[in-house]
């Protein structure tokens, strides 16, 4: 594969720091006819024997090594279903210089693509990042020596997991010119950056980048009764994360194009081949990553055969795997190179409605020698790498552009680029228009996209979201066994607290794929937004049983601590102490909510400006983003508690002030209460946003010459539940004391405090109800990234 420069699209220029390198597939597509011998392996005759010998693989191994090392299959290639059997026979090709593989590989790949389908196994290999690093946009930092592992889909502590580690290493080591090419024709990116004579000249003075093998050419086929590989090629992608010029970042990196990245990019593209033949550690991934192609396609069709019951009832051989890895840098005469790695096993799932594999699957079925025989051989004839009695229809469309347009989009949704994602997405389906991945990524991409913009443009970003559940809809329309469809459809109508609806878009998940991680960490976490605490644990133990060390499994096990302690389920109410001194101010609050300063929201909204500067506090839910409780304090030297009639006079100014603000403003009702030992104006109202109704309650109150405003946000549906769970306990614990005293001011006594009080809640009003509201709401991105 040859690059362009001329076209800096197709190759990294994203705004995100590292290297992370994908390790896919090889190319196994033949131009002439040819006869192969394969070898076929009957999924429920081994279930049988692994189920005699209590799912044991040491056991395995040892008693029945036929079954153990799947036959001597060396390179998987389909997987054949038999109906009246119920069984699915894997196939493949075996030869004597062939890398291993085992049950426990194939397990592992089956348990990611049941039980994680929102996610593709992989493993990163990300330098920590302190917050001084982080607000510059680098994405590695000098003050940090350990790098975190992290692995994607539960192969944690597995052979899998470890070869993905292992490959991603040596990767890192030859980018940095630490080991040497068994290949000639390959040189170190150091080197390459050293020999640049253009780079040289110029000024950047850090360099961050990654590469990752990357398939060129790939497509898992799903036919009726057969789950085909077809048409696959290795290749590298290179990205320039993060630059400096002059000490300076590059604000712009998408048309940053850097010669030597793509140069040792290329190489490893055109050598690939030659590379996996001296490097075991590359051909035992490449044959494992056709394996996770494999079971991904099973994952996504109707099979006969019961995959849940074989991962659930096998005990794979566990293999210890680091959970960090030291920094590597480099340096060469002029700037400073950092890397970053990984590697992720995808594959672009094609289900073709047109194509038969009925005459194949025959041939399997009539070469195995009996029904009880756990393997069998068989000859066959390739054309192009298609078997004889395989049909697959033409695509019109170019499966090296799709399979780049894939990963590039994939990797700018991943570094919040969510409207260059969506059109990559797009640029797929003109050929491939009944592709379901790039179609569920072009609607979440959407979706991501209208919740970090939100505040620019709120018709536009609820377009965006409208077009994405009509997106994931048609999907699930036209094929009802699209799992991430419905999943996806549930994250985005529990986003916007349509509960009833994600519940159901869940369960519909759920039923696909009974155990599929996050649609139950996801359900469950809507029934606690619904306050159903025991529908919610039972969700949370689900999870806990069906995964022990993922992220997801950590999020469960710390939900249900929370849901066990909530008065509805069965534990006592708590608050927590909060106290800001120099403010005079002490509350308590609910136990399961957060206090966050401006400073923490600004690291959260990447640089949005969400509060006013009199915004000291914010009390948020952590799990429904639409119930929060702000205050803010603004001094008002000279004055303290105006009378209850001088408060009244004020609801009119706020009713027609934020009039002009809002959508849909209405003053709901107001009233003059004792807060905190002296008279506050309490006004309700409501307020547009997102397509449906929000409520507010502030509490306004000045003593000891400070002006406080407490406001409670929720949803209408959820208001009394915000405003009785969470608001009340707040006013009836607000104490205010004489903290620190103001100098006194001479000017005009009531109108300057008129005017005051008039500024604040004008201000007041305007970033809470509009600003910092969606900004809460994008909150709601931190967590769908982390389930």
């Amino acid at each position: 594969m040859t690059r362009n420069p001329k076209q800096p699209q197709r190759r990294a220029g994203f705004p995100v720091f590292g290297v992370f390198v994908c390790f896919f597939w090889c190319s196994c597509s033949h131009v002439f006819a040819d006869n192969r011998t394969f070898v076929a392996l009957s999924l429920r005759n081994s279930e049988r024997e692994i189920a005699a010998i209590g799912g044991d693989a040491t056991k395995l191994k040892e008693k029945k090594p036929e079954i153990y090392f799947l036959s001597g299959i060396t390179r998987p290639a389909f997987v054949v279903f038999d109906a009246d059997s119920k069984d699915a026979i894997f196939v493949g090709e075996q030869s004597k210089d062939g890398v291993v593989l085992t049950m426990d590989d194939w397990i592992t790949a089956l348990r990611a693509a049941l039980i994680h389908p929102e996610e593709d196994p992989g493993v990163t290999i990300d330098p920590a990042i302190c917050d001084e690093c982080k607000k510059k946009g680098m994405f590695a930092c000098p003050h940090t020596s350990i790098q975190n592992v992290k692995f994607f889909a539960g192969i944690a502590n597995t052979h899998l997991g470890e070869i993905c580690y292992e490959a991603d290493w040596w990767m890192k080591l030859l980018s940095a010119g630490k080991i040497q090419s068994p290949v000639n024709g390959v040189r170190s990116f150091i080197d390459l950056v050293g020999e640049d004579g253009q780079a040289n000249r110029t000024s950047v003075s850090l360099l961050q980048t990654r590469f990752w093998f990357y398939p060129v050419i790939n497509r898992v086929n799903l036919l009726d009764n057969m789950v085909l590989l077809q048409d696959f090629q290795m290749g590298v992608f290179t990205q320039v994360m993060y630059a400096e010029e002059n000490g300076r970042p590059v604000v712009d990196l998408s048309h940053h194009y850097n010669a030597p990245s793509d140069k040792f990019a290329t190489s490893l593209t055109e050598s690939f081949g030659a590379l996996a033949e001296s490097q075991k550690v590359l051909a035992t991934l490449r044959e494992l990553t056709r394996l996770c192609a494999l079971a991904k396609g099973c994952g996504r069709t109707s099979s006969p055969f019961d995959f849940r019951r074989l991962i659930s009832n096998y005990h794979d051989v566990k293999v210890a795997t680091p959970p960090t890895k030291e920094v590597l840098v480099q340096r060469d005469l002029i700037r400073k190179l950092e890397f970053r790695g990984g590697v992720e096993l995808k594959a672009l799932a094609m289900r073709l409605k047109e194509g038969d594999a009925s005459a194949f699957r025959q041939i399997v079925l009539k070469a195995r020698p009996t029904t009880d025989a756990v393997s069998w051989k068989f000859f066959v004839k390739l054309q192009n790498g298609v078997p004889e009695g395989v049909t697959v229809p033409p695509q019109t469309g170019s499966d090296q552009d799709a399979a780049e347009l894939l990963a590039q989009g994939r990797f700018l949704y991943i570094n919040n680029r969510f409207d260059d994602a969506a059109r990559c997405f797009e640029s797929i389906l003109k050929d491939f228009p009944n592709c379901d991945d790039a179609a569920c990524m072009k609607a979440i991409s959407l979706r991501e996209e209208a919740i970090t913009a939100s505040g620019h443009s709120l018709a536009n970003d609820f377009a965006k979201v409208q077009a994405a559940m009509q997106i994931l809809e048609q999907v699930a329309k036209r094929n009802p066994e699209c799992v991430q469809a419905f999943f996806q459809l549930g994250v985005t109508h529990r986003a916007f607290r349509h509960s009833t609806q994600a519940l159901d878009d869940f369960a519909r998940a759920i039923k696909l794929v009974p155990d599929f991680a996050a649609a139950h960490y996801m359900m469950g976490l809507t029934w606690k937004d619904l306050k159903n605490y025991t529908n919610a644990a039972t969700c949370f133990r689900t999870v806990i049983a069906l995964e022990s060390n993922t992220e997801t499994a950590k999020d469960a096990s710390e939900q249900l601590v929370l849901v066990q302690q909530s008065p509805e389920g069965g534990g006592r109410p708590t608050l927590k102490g909060y106290t800001i001194q120099q403010r005079g101010l002490s509350l308590r609050y609910p136990g399961d909510w957060l206090v966050m300063t401006p400073a923490e929201l600004l690291k959260r909204a990447n640089g949005n400006t969400i509060v006013t500067p009199e915004c000291v506090l914010v009390i948020a839910n952590p799990d429904n983003w639409n119930q929060n409780l702000t205050i803010q304090i603004k001094d008002v030297p000279g004055y303290n508690s105006p009378a209850p009639q001088e408060l009244e006079s004020f609801a009119g100014t706020i009713n027609q002030q934020m009039g002009k603000e809002l959508d849909g403003f209405k003053e709901v009702s107001h009233r003059i209460m004792n807060v905190a030992n002296v008279p506050a104006l309490v006004f309700d109202s409501s307020s547009l946003a997102w397509g449906q109704r929000q409520r507010q309650r502030s509490v306004l109150l000045v003593k000891q010459q400070r002006l406080y405003t407490i406001t409670c946000t929720a949803i209408e549906s959820e208001f009394a539940d915000a405003e009785t769970k969470s608001f009340q306990p707040i006013i009836d614990t607000l104490e205010i004391d004489g903290a620190s005293s103001l100098v006194q001011s001479t000017s005009s006594g009531y109108k300057e405090f008129h005017m005051d009080i008039h500024t604040s809640v004008k201000v007041f009003f305007a970033a809470i109800a509009v600003a910092l509201v969606i900004i809460l709401i994008g909150f709601l991105r931190d967590i769908y990234k982390k389930t």
